[in-house]
């Protein structure tokens, strides 16, 4: 009995030891600029459709990463003011009397910078979408970046324009 018990053990250990190491591993191994990895963004900076970028041509996947890297460092210094404004208004809620005009004066600041990094952002998407090809154009904020994600807004019946709601009569 013993022995089949340390075997059913051992068994397990191993399982859990074999999980554990898979759970390690890198999902995917690094890929070279230029290779099938590289991804130009698609709509709010996602990545396009998978098999998307073998339709543009390397000159303009190159002309793309380098349009990324320049947005990317023209707006290192604007994301680190966001970070140090979010955690200097997390400060002022953290003070022992928190001043209600020193909190709202820092969300203004904080949504000053954010709104500045949303305009860099559109002329980045901007930029990128003039050197995609005529039927890879980004346009509008992306899918289910909408109203709400998708669900209904103020005024609009989930259940469909010609049916009423539970408040709303008869179906």
């Amino acid at each position: 009995m013993k022995p089949k018990m340390t075997l059913i053990a051992a068994a397990l250990l191993l399982l859990a030891g074999g999980l554990v190491y898979a759970q390690m591993q890198p999902q995917s191994a690094p890929v070279a600029p230029g290779e099938a990895g590289m991804q130009a963004p698609g709509p709010r900076g996602n990545p396009p459709a998978e098999g998307a970028m073998q339709q543009i041509s390397k000159d303009v996947q190159r002309k793309i990463m380098q349009q990324r890297i320049k947005f990317t460092r023209d707006n290192a210094q604007l994301r680190a003011d966001i970070e140090v404004a979010r955690m200097e208004l997390e400060a002022l809620w953290l003070a022992d009397e928190p001043s209600a005009d020193d909190i709202i004066a820092k969300m203004r600041d904080l949504d000053k910078l954010e709104l500045q990094l949303r305009e860099n952002e559109v002329r980045n998407r901007l930029a990128i979408s003039k050197l995609m090809p005529e039927g890879m154009k980004m346009g509008g904020p992306g899918m289910m970046h909408g109203d709400r994600m998708g669900m209904p807004g103020p005024g609009r019946n989930p259940r469909g324009p010609d049916r009423k709601g539970p408040d709303q009569g008869p179906n």
